[in-house]
């Protein structure tokens, strides 16, 4: 186990993360869809 100072940077990198990619809405498994290809699309660019 890391020290508690260790525990600054995951949740500092977790809002950057959550701030940078909001959460989709969700109504239908095409929603879904679509998000799962769109967030590839980002990954592979």
């Amino acid at each position: 186990m890391g020290s508690i100072g260790s525990m600054g940077k995951p949740i500092e990198g977790f809002l950057v993360a959550a701030i940078q990619f909001p959460v989709p809405i969700v109504n239908s498994r095409k929603d879904i869809d679509h998000n799962i290809e769109h967030y590839q699309n980002l990954a592979c660019d």
